[in-house]
């Protein structure tokens, strides 16, 4: 049977869970780049979040994100970050 990957909003815990291998699952953007996080604990800052981005095919550059994956806090927005993870 084929796995269905069904996107979800992002939690640090189960986007933790993913990076380790506990839950099936990949870190996207909103626009289906994917995403590779770096650290979950920024210092010194609102965007506690640091992760590359794929900004198109093999080149990625890095973002600053909200502890609830969003970009932009005010409205929803193509890098915010999502959580596909197998139904």
């Amino acid at each position: 049977m084929e796995k269905k990957l069904v996107k979800v909003p992002f939690k640090v815990e189960l986007a933790k869970k993913i990076i380790n291998g506990e839950v099936d699952g990949r870190i996207v953007t909103r626009d289906d780049k994917n995403v590779r996080i770096l650290c979950f604990d920024r210092k010194g800052s609102a965007l506690p979040i640091i992760a590359l981005v794929e900004i198109k095919c093999g080149v990625e550059d890095y973002f600053s994100f909200y502890s609830n994956g969003r970009y932009d806090i005010y409205e929803n927005n193509s890098k915010d970050i999502m959580l596909e993870i197998c139904k």
